[in-house]
């Protein structure tokens, strides 16, 4: 076929270069021009595909006019069959093939071609997940008629990203399963690299459910009323790099903190992890953070992200100014300082005399909170060894992997939709999109 496109554009390109020398100095307009060679080329294509299907329809009659018992089979009708393409509808009549002994019918076009009337062709179901995995279904939906000419709701734009989201979770899921049969099979020393940055978080996106109103009655279009039902549930984003940073791995979840530990070690695997590698741990003091670092990495300590430190001591000087016996900023540099020298007592006890036997006391909150954190404020130790104190990485992966479409105004999601669309979004940030196509 590759020949016949070839003859097909040389012909073309004759012809159109004949128009515009008749034409001579018209219109210099190019946006004009190219709105017209898009049309053609929608036009051409959809006719090209019409084409297809009306020789395999032959072909497909002819294979199947003898039924296995000898007899020719003969039309027992002919129904109108469709699908949508990027070209848009491409239109025939099929016929339904009878046996006139009754041992057989066969509709041979749907068999042969494995097309099903009103579905959609794999390149719109890529450009729609693409469209529909990076905005709302209804702006997928304008884009697609702006960009292709093609009208399709957002309810058949949402069908089609979800089916395509739960088979990119059954791809990210068995990526991660080879990467952790394949490290269990080796009888060898697993050497791998000898540092991986391992930084998790949570982030809250709305979850409900639409079910019968209470009350009752009927809708404005006289349907049963319903009544939506949200809460908020906490993804868990995590994500796993070396040192240089070059590729970056993302996992996100919604589920218990071990399934989280499970993305951790699967994409740590990935990410080239052996039994010599030591993961530096980030996260914003959650516990379940530094729980599953524990859990899943033998060789590992944990970091709470410098930010999240500075923010509780300012809360807390802030809170207490009065107290402090000197400006609160001077106050936060100077405890600030004694905690990068590794000075986390001195700290804790500054805090506890100041607040004294005030319970409440934000200070004395901070000291409990320091005495909590104590292992984990090493930074002098991260700093000589280039390791990062913040845990930018993953709050940013929070914006581009998870919220900027998972939390867009007035979003909310049915829970087990939330999975397979995180598993979209990682394993396009993981930069598997086109071979999950291919």
């Amino acid at each position: 076929m590759g020949s016949v496109f070839q003859d097909i554009m040389e012909f073309a390109t004759a012809r159109i270069r004949e128009e515009l020398d008749e034409e001579g100095s018209g219109s210099w307009d190019f946006d004009a021009f190219e709105d017209e060679v898009r049309e053609f080329t929608r036009q051409l294509g959809q006719q090209s595909l019409k084409t297809w299907a009306e020789q395999k329809r032959a072909q497909a009659r002819e294979q199947a006019a003898l039924c296995s018992c000898g007899y020719q089979r003969q039309i027992h009708k002919q129904r109108l069959f469709w699908w949508l393409s990027t070209f848009g509808p491409i239109a025939i009549e099929v016929p339904e093939l009878v046996c006139p002994q009754g041992h057989s019918r066969d509709r041979p076009f749907q068999r042969l071609t494995g097309l099903h009337c009103r579905s959609k062709s794999l390149a719109l179901q890529r450009v729609l997940t693409d469209f529909g995995a990076e905005k709302s279904f209804a702006q997928a939906s304008e884009q697609l008629k702006e960009h292709y000419g093609v009208e399709l709701g957002p309810s058949s734009i949402r069908q089609v990203v979800l089916n395509q989201a739960r088979r990119a979770q059954a791809v990210v899921q068995a990526r991660q399963d080879e990467a952790v049969a394949a490290y269990r099979k080796l009888s060898s020393q697993k050497y791998g690299d000898p540092w991986l940055i391992v930084e998790s978080d949570g982030s809250m996106i709305r979850t409900g459910v639409v079910g019968p109103h209470s009350e009752g009655g009927l809708s404005p279009q006289g349907q049963g009323r319903k009544h939506r039902e949200t809460w908020w549930r906490e993804v868990r984003l995590s994500t796993v790099q070396g040192l240089n940073g070059e590729q970056r791995w993302y996992g996100a979840v919604l589920g218990a903190p071990p399934r989280a530990g499970e993305q951790m070690f699967a994409m740590a695997l990935l990410a080239g992890y052996g039994e010599n590698t030591v993961v530096h741990g980030v996260g914003d003091g959650a516990p379940w953070i530094a729980q599953q670092l524990a859990e899943v990495f033998p060789r590992q300590h944990y970091l709470l992200d410098y930010y999240h430190l500075l923010e509780h001591l300012n809360g807390a000087a802030n809170a207490c100014a009065e107290s402090l016996g000197e400006a609160a900023e001077s106050w936060v540099m100077r405890q600030k300082a004694r905690i990068d020298q590794g000075k986390v007592t001195e700290v804790i006890e500054e805090c506890r005399a100041v607040a004294k036997d005030k319970e409440g006391s934000a200070l004395n909150q901070l000291a409990n909170y320091l005495e909590h954190q104590r292992e984990h404020l090493d930074y002098a130790t991260a700093r000589e060894q280039g390791l990062p104190i913040g845990s930018g990485v993953v709050e940013g992966g929070h914006r581009h992997v998870i919220q900027a479409r998972m939390k867009l105004p007035g979003t909310w999601w049915k829970e087990e939709t939330v999975n397979p669309m995180l598993a979209l979004r990682t394993l396009r940030a993981n930069g598997w999109w086109h071979s999950f196509w291919n």
